[in-house]
């Protein structure tokens, strides 16, 4: 499968090689509180983060794609994803400010071994909310003459961000 990351603010994306399928999930949080006179602690909820997506990719450069990418598009593409997880700063009258990090859009895109894509345009999954981290690994040998890479793995963590809660119904 191919993956494909865009970037929802300036709409700049790149298709890298999925190497395995995502990994996700959500963390509850139940704190304990000591009740006197008994042995068991008192658990509640408190809240639940929000759900998050890991993915493991390879950016390759042309001999492995079999494009025109270069060495040097690896070392741009890792650059590029690994910005993705800091916010922007704006420049105002009274100082600077943080705006919040560019929201993205993650799709699993089919991949052909042979022959013409499958249909290539359309995402079969796709995840949409904040990259929370990005780990690289340099795999491969090295351009010589630029001392690029010709491959990375790179991890990628996506915090998702799912549709606003419409209304909230009681238990009990």
């Amino acid at each position: 499968m191919k993956l494909t990351v865009l970037d929802t603010v300036t709409a700049a994306s790149i298709t890298v090689l999925m190497q395995e399928q995502p990994a996700y999930g959500a963390r509850a949080t139940y704190p304990e509180e000591a009740v006197r006179g008994t042995s068991d602690p008192h658990i509640g909820y408190s809240h639940t983060e929000g759900q998050t997506v890991s993915f493991q990719t390879m950016i390759c450069s042309s001999l492995e794609v079999g494009d025109t990418r270069t060495p040097q598009n690896v070392i741009e593409d890792i650059a590029w994803l690994q910005s993705l997880c800091y916010p922007d700063y704006q420049t105002t009258a009274d100082g600077g400010i943080a705006t919040p990090p560019h929201k993205v859009t993650i799709s699993m895109l089919p991949m052909a071994i042979e022959g013409p894509p499958l249909d290539a345009g359309t995402p079969k999954r796709s995840w949409t909310g904040y990259l929370v981290d990005v780990q690289i690994a340099e795999t491969g040998g090295y351009d010589l003459v630029t001392g690029s890479p010709f491959h990375a793995k790179a991890t990628i963590t996506m915090r998702v961000v799912g549709p606003r809660l419409a209304g909230i119904r009681w238990i009990g």
